[in-house]
């Protein structure tokens, strides 16, 4: 029995995905909380000192952006798509989206105040980004 679960937990750790919240390599950005992260990507925090934000989302129906809603926003897709219904009867708008983990690693890299968030298993050893935050999935 002990063997069994030894093997369980080994073959569920190498199928688990890490995920982690990207900026440029230029950013001062450290010490931001999962809450912080959450005000950031809800559009309630839009300034890091000087520096204006610019949250990067993925495709609606990524299983990386369900991950992040569910363990960062900590809201449900349908109560999110709700949120944000109302929040354009304000004036604001969503985070911008775009369609895959390299799309947004290089939108960071070249848009000063860009953050995102990508599979870490795609970024490439070169990239000149900052990890922020990471979560496993």
């Amino acid at each position: 029995m002990r063997i069994f679960v030894l093997l369980l937990m080994f073959v569920l750790s190498v199928f688990a995905r890490e995920y982690g919240v990207i900026v440029g390599s230029t950013l001062q950005a450290e010490g931001l909380t999962q809450e912080n992260l959450r005000q950031i990507f809800l559009k309630k925090r839009r300034f890091l000192g000087e520096t204006k934000l610019v949250p990067l989302n993925q495709k609606p129906n990524s299983a990386i952006r369900r991950s992040f809603e569910k363990k960062i926003l900590h809201m449900s897709h349908h109560r999110l798509k709700r949120y944000w219904t109302t929040q354009h009867y304000k004036g604001h708008r969503p985070p911008i989206q775009l369609s895959s983990d390299v799309s947004v690693i290089k939108f960071v890299q070249k848009i000063e105040g860009a953050i995102g968030y990508v599979d870490m298993a795609k970024i490439p050893k070169d990239a000149k980004v900052r990890i922020l935050y990471t979560w496993s999935e």
